[in-house]
């Protein structure tokens, strides 16, 4: 989530021309990076604790979700994933009281979850359980899914939606 959070306003200075292009690859690389490593980390206590919890159907279900469709549909659902995750990072720096952020937050995440949109960061710990415990999948299924959905989310999150605010911020500054 931080991921995408920080990734419309980071395109701000590149279109000021206060930061090159290289340096917002280079700290989204990190910022993915370090998001990646949690969710492995995370699937894989997840699968450690499969036999106390028995959510190996479930996963299965979840499994699915991710990997029956196809890269098109993945994508598009991923931008708008990314879009409503850029909307809540504005609405979050928008409002000041914690309790207004917080409810700003569950919106925003319970919108994706309710269309049941991809997102790279929650569905690589989707996507590595399954890879753990279901035979069905591999590692291949896995990158597939996470790298067009990181596409897409960077698409919805950062290019559409950082670029069509900035250039709504441009517009009224000068008028």
């Amino acid at each position: 989530m931080i991921s995408l959070l920080i990734s419309a306003t980071t395109v701000y200075p590149v279109l000021d021309g206060r930061a090159s292009f290289k340096q917002i690859l280079r700290l989204w690389f990190f910022v993915l990076l370090g998001n990646l490593l949690g969710a492995f980390a995370g699937s894989l206590l997840l699968y450690m604790a499969e036999p106390v919890i028995h959510a190996k159907t479930g996963y299965e279900v979840i499994a699915k979700h991710l990997f029956e469709f196809d890269s098109q549909a993945i994508l598009f659902s991923s931008i708008l994933a990314g879009w409503l995750m850029a909307l809540g990072g504005w609405l979050v720096l928008a409002v000041t009281s914690n309790s207004a952020q917080i409810l700003c937050i569950f919106t925003v995440t319970f919108l994706i979850g309710l269309g049941g949109l991809h997102h790279s960061i929650a569905g690589s710990v989707e996507a590595l359980i399954a890879v753990f415990l279901l035979s069905k999948y591999t590692i291949l299924h896995s990158i597939k899914f996470v790298s067009t959905a990181v596409a897409g989310n960077l698409i919805g999150g950062s290019v559409f939606v950082a670029v069509l605010n900035y250039a709504h911020i441009r517009k009224t500054q000068t008028l």
